[in-house]
């Protein structure tokens, strides 16, 4: 658990990761556009349902088998502009494999690429309707593991979802305040990754607009191409889109730093100090106030959804020396013996 004398969110402390924490974010992100990694086999898998705002909604992913036996899955929640392609998401998806639970990489709605809707940090109802899907009836257990972004939609979900087959959930490099993490990815010393992320949202939202134009919400293309920073692209797509008043009330009703507490089932957030995207200091100001059912473990080494091969914290989760020795085995382990 973190320790409650950290200090809180400070607009004017310094930012800035050591050198390893760019290190650890960007080579494994340029490896994987080189030499893919390779995911354990897998079946289409799809879903649709009718969402009473956008209408009907397609969702797709990747089903991979454990054992043939299996009951029991993972369900693998990618971040802001990545999709079940995401280098992040395949050596997760073996180690679940490889631990004998099935799992499922799921893509929100137009990761695919398909022109269905736009989807935001507190948007868990494609995470809902995957779980209560004909497709997932079979399951026994399953867990939930989100990256980024989809870390935080995973412990939104972990709030909300009231159905007992879920047994934990876990978030990796996820932000818990909203307004606390955009104020510093927007800031000058994450201008590389910003222009990274934001101009790949950007192109998706577009590429929905140019087949889509019946979505609710006043959606102005041109607007949205001259953005170059989170809040302003937030301002200008899900603000519309989902009917906000503005950015902070965005922010304020969606990020789960207030509702901590209401969290049902155990759940990990695997924090990195030097991540140059999820600031540390805007997690922490969301741990201020209390952790509820959160376990939060800090590591000293990696970046942004990425850490080091030979990261041990096996003992810190409550594990023995028998659990697996990929830092994705170690989090779904910790997901089992909840």
């Amino acid at each position: 658990m973190p320790a409650m004398s950290e200090q809180p969110y400070s607009p004017g402390r310094p930012i800035g990761p050591r050198v390893a924490g760019h290190f650890h974010t960007v080579l494994p992100a340029l490896r994987h556009r080189i030499v893919p990694q390779r995911s354990p086999e897998w079946e289409p898998w799809s879903c649709t349902y009718d969402d009473p705002d956008s209408g009907h909604i397609s969702l797709s992913g990747a089903l991979s088998d454990g054992s043939t036996d299996s009951d029991r899955l993972l369900i693998l929640v990618h971040g802001l502009g990545g999709s079940i392609e995401s280098h992040y998401m395949a050596p997760a998806a073996r180690a679940a494999v490889d631990l004998g639970l099935a799992c499922l990489r799921l893509n929100l709605r137009g990761a695919d690429r398909q022109p269905t809707d736009l989807y935001h940090a507190g948007l868990t109802l494609d995470l809902h309707q995957a779980l209560h899907s004909s497709e997932l009836a079979g399951f026994r257990r399953i867990y939930v593991m989100g990256f980024s972004l989809g870390g935080h939609v995973t412990l939104k979900f972990g709030i909300e979802e009231k159905d007992e087959r879920v047994g934990a959930v876990a978030a990796v490099c996820s932000p818990l305040d909203l307004r606390a993490t955009v104020r510093d990815f927007d800031a000058l010393p994450r201008y590389p990754y910003r222009e990274y992320i934001v101009g790949g949202v950007k192109n998706k939202v577009l590429h929905i607009l140019a087949h889509r134009d019946d979505l609710p919400g006043e959606l102005d293309a041109a607007q949205i191409r001259g953005v170059n920073k989170l809040r302003d692209f937030d301002a200008a797509t899900v603000v519309p889109r989902f009917g906000f008043d503005d950015t902070d009330h965005y922010y304020e009703s969606q990020s789960v730093v207030h509702r901590l507490h209401e969290l049902r089932r155990p759940a990990l957030l695997l924090a990195a100090k030097e991540d140059p995207m999820i600031s540390a200091r805007s997690v922490r100001s969301g741990l201020a106030s209390g952790s509820g059912n959160l376990e939060v473990v800090w590591s000293e080494r990696g970046g942004h959804v990425a850490f080091p091969n030979d990261l041990d914290l096996r003992h810190r989760l409550g594990l023995g020396d028998q659990a697996p020795r990929s830092l994705e085995g170690q989090i779904i382990a910790w997901l089992l013996q909840q």
